[in-house]
């Protein structure tokens, strides 16, 4: 259900969490595309095809007329719009010498975009179209395409295909690409067919890979061709072909037809191949390929053909030509099964074995993080079980076997059973709230989870209206006062003026619109506007902060202009994705914080948040670490929106029109707190199981519980956690929820000078 994440919000992990994928949002409901991506295109058996494309790849898109009506009313200057929702207004009024005019332009892109009658000739001359920008694009493919006029539909559905903007999806260019090849088969210009998957699908993530891959084969079966070709032994394919699955009806047959080169045959059969073939494949290829990453695909279809089997890990660990890496995983994960199934001296020789190879130097740095997990949670069991012994001996085993940051990341991540294993007291050497938390964490004392009452309500809300504009400005007045030349000097003054300022958010805008050149950046404010005024009743398009801030590097001037605007626009992902890669340069530790646990202005999500029966605390922070706070994101397991659920939880997969729609933050918000709601109560407010539950799902935490013979404590539990990923999403989730409410109990921020 959640996206994964590390246990330190490292810098790093905020580059790559700036990236995760997003949905379309926006005005445009297209019917195709929001059922490919929550998987309900594929999941139809028969697959319908229309000469080989998918039924209903030509659908009409269809305006939100929602966003349309709110569009026009907070674009019209002469209408009066409630509290708040003249951002775009603001912008433009910052931007343009000429707002009134640039207000009328984007006005009329508006409504010809609406006008589901305009000709191919009137959406060609409409301006003001940053404001719409792709939108406009599938407009006009879709009039040539009623006219009849087939190269002009061909003409726009390539430059889709082909365009690139800051939040743009590969699932958006894949279906234009997709509609561009069908158009040419109907007439529309030189056919674009091809022997290998389409060039479109290779940049997809995992989830619309694998989709992908489904439609290729239905098109390969109607075509009567082969589905995988001599021509496509490239790493591109390869690698593309590793995480597409096992739905694809691939036989053997197909791998033979292929032409590939034997070991390539040996790895795509064990990547894609039906679990039932996989015995006879592994009979034809006994032996694991040579080359490193046609190794890893044949290791993974060959580990599941042992099904879970010590003695079936125990043989691939042995087989000649595995590297070391693999084999160390390999008696790794032997040795848990044996310890699981009370082996304990087979067990620990399998564990002697990996930790010999890690002694040698070997293993990568994923398998050798997952052995040091595993020394913990055998050490945890075994403590569990009342023998402290057999811990400790694990543990020193650990300790003689990892050298270097191996090490001091093994004793930190194993400090806190210090106490059980010698009767001492564990406690953290840090007086940092944050770090504070999260050994508090570690060590199974997080308070219980409990719905919210009226105080926790009335704190959030209360704490969501303190204003940050001083600590902003604040924070730009150090930052451009370092040597930025006459850029940083011109912005200083007019960050002086928003500190005078009795409407700091208007001052805020006017500062920072020389520096971004965004014209994008009015359609985000539009957005918000709208999603204001019909209560989140519209889709949004994704942040374009987080693309933004990657591009300005380290422009700190222009980074903290892109989080002024976040501000201004309460975009919370944007907000906690520019203010991650400030240096905390004239702010506290505390006042940095606020930036990096967002609270949302009024609004829907605030809205949402004090309707939900969960503490606002826990849905924020089960937020930041599902979704950044972005209401479109998809993980690559197809979870989806802000609180990151699962399409089978949402009618018709989530794939609705309008308010339904899984990217409106509020319904995802809703989903979400039932969820929490539901675990909670089936594990009596234990949060550590509630939020396991959350992220792996129910079955896996009861079995978990079940290996440890019964109700464990919490500080037990959460070591045993199974899936890594999981262990760290519970361990930041509780870190983050105390965080928050530090937050939201705590005093308004000070005023006050400048200070480093």
């Amino acid at each position: 259900m959640a996206l994964k994440h590390p246990r330190s919000f490292t810098l790093a992990a905020v580059l790559l969490l700036l990236g995760v994928t997003t949905a379309s949002g926006g005005p445009l409901f297209d019917a195709w595309l929001e059922r490919f991506q929550v998987g309900a295109v594929t999941n139809t058996a028969p697959l319908k095809l229309e000469d080989g494309y998918p039924a209903g790849l030509l659908a009409p898109v269809r305006p939100d007329t929602a966003w349309v009506r709110g569009a026009l009313r907070c674009l019209d200057a002469g209408t009066a719009t409630p509290a708040g929702t003249d951002l775009a207004r603001r912008w433009l009024a910052a931007r343009s010498n000429k707002p009134d005019e640039a207000l009328q332009a984007a006005r009329r892109a508006v409504q010809v975009f609406a006008d589901t009658t305009a000709s191919l000739v009137a959406l060609r001359a409409v301006d003001g179209a940053a404001v719409l920008d792709g939108e406009l694009g599938a407009r006009r493919f879709f009039a040539a395409l009623k006219a009849g006029d087939l190269a002009a539909a061909r003409t726009e559905a390539d430059a889709l295909a082909a365009r690139q903007a800051p939040g743009l999806e590969p699932r958006e260019p894949f279906t234009w690409g997709l509609r561009a090849r069908r158009v040419a088969r109907m007439g529309g210009g030189p056919a674009a067919e091809s022997s290998v998957v389409w060039s479109e699908a290779l940049p997809l993530p995992s989830y619309d890979a694998a989709n992908a891959w489904l439609l290729w084969v239905a098109y390969c079966r109607d075509r009567g061709q082969p589905p995988l070709a001599v021509a496509s032994t490239s790493d591109a394919w390869r690698a593309w072909l590793n995480g597409v699955g096992r739905g694809g009806g691939i036989s053997s047959r197909d791998l033979m037809a292929s032409g590939w080169p034997e070991p390539w045959r040996a790895a795509v059969g064990a990547a894609v191949l039906p679990t039932g073939d996989l015995d006879d494949h592994f009979r034809r290829y006994a032996s694991p390929p040579a080359d490193a990453d046609l190794q890893g695909m044949w290791i993974t279809g060959y580990r599941l053909s042992r099904r879970g089997s010590a003695a079936g890990y125990e043989e691939i660990a042995a087989l000649p030509g595995l590297r070391a890496t693999w084999r160390l995983d390999f008696w790794r994960r032997a040795a848990e099964l044996r310890l699981l199934a009370g082996q304990d001296a087979q067990a620990r020789r399998d564990l002697d074995r990996a930790l010999e190879l890690a002694r040698a130097g070997e293993g990568t740095t994923a398998t050798r993080r997952r052995l040091r997990q595993w020394v913990e949670q055998a050490m945890v069991l075994h403590i569990a079980q009342g023998d402290l012994a057999t811990a400790r001996a694990t543990r020193e085993a650990g300790r003689a076997a990892f050298s270097g940051q191996d090490l001091a990341t093994f004793n930190d991540e194993t400090r806190q059973w210090e106490s059980r294993l010698s009767g001492g007291a564990a406690t953290p050497d840090t007086t940092d709230g944050a770090a504070s938390a999260a050994w508090l964490v570690a060590t199974g004392r997080a308070p219980a989870a409990r719905p919210a009452g009226p105080a926790e309500r009335a704190a959030f809300a209360a704490a969501a209206d303190r204003p940050l504009w001083d600590l902003w400005a604040r924070w730009g007045l150090a930052l451009a006062d370092t040597g930025t030349g006459e850029r940083g000097s011109t912005y200083l003054r007019r960050l002086q003026a928003v500190k005078d300022a009795s409407d700091p958010s208007a001052a805020a805008l006017a500062a920072v619109a020389p520096l971004l050149d965004e014209p994008r950046l009015l359609g985000q404010a539009l957005d918000a506007d709208i999603a204001r005024l019909t209560g989140g009743g519209t889709a949004p398009r994704p942040s374009l902060i987080p693309a933004l801030v990657q591009k300005a590097g380290r422009d700190y001037v222009q980074i903290h202009a892109l989080l002024g605007f976040a501000l201004a626009a309460g975009d919370l992902r944007g907000t906690l994705g520019a203010a991650s890669l400030l240096p905390q340069r004239g702010l506290t530790a505390a006042e940095r914080r606020l930036f990096l646990y967002p609270l949302p202005g009024p609004g829907p999500v605030r809205d949402a948040l004090l309707k939900a029966g969960n503490d606002p605390a826990l849905l924020l922070a089960v937020a930041r670490n599902e979704s950044l706070f972005e209401a479109g994101v998809r993980s690559w397991a197809g979870a989806l929106g802000w609180m990151q659920i699962m399409p089978f939880h949402y009618e018709r997969r989530g794939a609705l029109p309008g308010a339904r729609n899984w990217t409106n933050a509020p319904v995802s918000i809703a989903a979400g707190d039932r969820l929490l709601a539901d675990g909670t109560r089936r594990y009596h407010g234990d949060p550590y199981r509630m939020l396991a539950a959350y992220n792996a799902g129910p079955e896996a935490t009861d079995r978990w519980d079940r290996q440890l013979g019964g109700r464990a404590a919490r500080d037990i539990y959460l070591a045993w956690i199974g899936y890594p990923e999981t262990r760290h999403y519970v361990e930041k989730v509780l870190t983050d929820r105390a965080i928050y409410q530090g937050i939201i109990a705590g005093p308004a921020p000070a005023t006050g000078p400048v200070h480093d």
